[in-house]
């Protein structure tokens, strides 16, 4: 594991602890809001599309980074993990 581990990127690992950052605030602001509105689960489209809008304003735009897909799918991997998680147990319950 830790071989695999090492050969990641130290740009990519900082792309994936970023998205577990926005994923935190992702789910603060959903279980803050929930106790008032009904919002589905896939609440992590907000996430996907912050990481999307990161990478086209602060990289393409302002040409301070390079534009690359795999930035973007190392933020985006601790989304959808995380929420195909919480579809699989809403639909197929373990207890």
């Amino acid at each position: 594991m830790s071989n695999f581990i090492n050969k990641i990127q130290i740009d990519k690992l900082r792309h994936l602890v970023g998205g577990t950052f926005i994923l935190f605030f992702d789910l603060f602001i959903y279980a803050a809001i929930s106790k008032f509105f009904q919002f589905p689960y896939y609440f992590g489209i907000i996430t996907i599309l912050v990481a999307a809008l990161k990478e086209l304003f602060y990289d393409k735009l302002l040409k301070r980074g390079n534009v690359e897909v795999k930035d973007f799918l190392y933020t985006v991997i601790p989304v959808i993990l995380v929420y195909f998680s919480v579809l699989i147990t809403k639909y197929y319950p373990v207890f």
